[in-house]
């Protein structure tokens, strides 16, 4: 369903709940693999438009999303007032799966990605931040520092992407015995 994508999604991308929540169909380029949108708290900032690489990993996963809710405005359409997912409902699927709350929120992906992005797969800060759509720091950053340093961002998202495909296949390997 769409809740389970989100949730298999969100840590591929180490955006703003939020900004995955509310992804569109329209703003995908599925040839190039790429996610283009607005975003919305680093609008004020000048930062308006920004692109996402979606890694073969996220493409199956808009794979199965899009059975879902092709036809749809939304890529995590619901049919609640803003129509598509919330937070309290993803929240609570997580709870469902035995990640409570005081173990992880949909927001700590983000972090996880900069900490792990940084000392596992070796990436500069600065890719990782700007994969997480933060603003230049310093108090001029984003009046004097335009680069968006794509190509490393795209190496970071295939990179981030198989890491974590490695580390479910690990988990998956020790944790799930099969049954005789």
């Amino acid at each position: 369903d769409s809740l389970g994508c989100y949730i298999r999604l969100i840590a591929h991308l180490g955006l703003r709940p939020s900004e995955v929540a509310s992804m569109k169909w329209s703003e995908i380029d599925f040839k190039n693999q790429i996610w283009n949108f607005e975003v919305s708290k680093t609008k004020r900032h000048g930062i308006k438009d920004f692109r996402v690489y979606l890694t073969d990993q996220v493409m199956k996963i808009l794979s199965d999303a899009k059975m879902l809710n092709g036809d749809k405005e939304y890529v995590f359409h619901s049919t609640g007032k803003k129509g598509y997912i919330s937070s309290r409902g993803v929240q609570y699927r997580m709870e469902d799966l035995g990640f409570t709350s005081d173990i992880v929120v949909p927001y700590g992906f983000r972090s996880t990605m900069e900490t792990l992005g940084i000392d596992e797969v070796g990436v500069q800060f600065e890719v990782v931040d700007l994969c997480l759509a933060h603003k230049p720091k310093g108090s001029l950053g984003d009046t004097y520092n335009k680069a968006t340093r794509w190509k490393e961002r795209v190496q970071f998202y295939k990179d981030w992407s198989d890491l974590l495909q490695k580390l479910k296949t690990k988990y998956q390997k020790t944790q799930i015995k099969s049954v005789k």
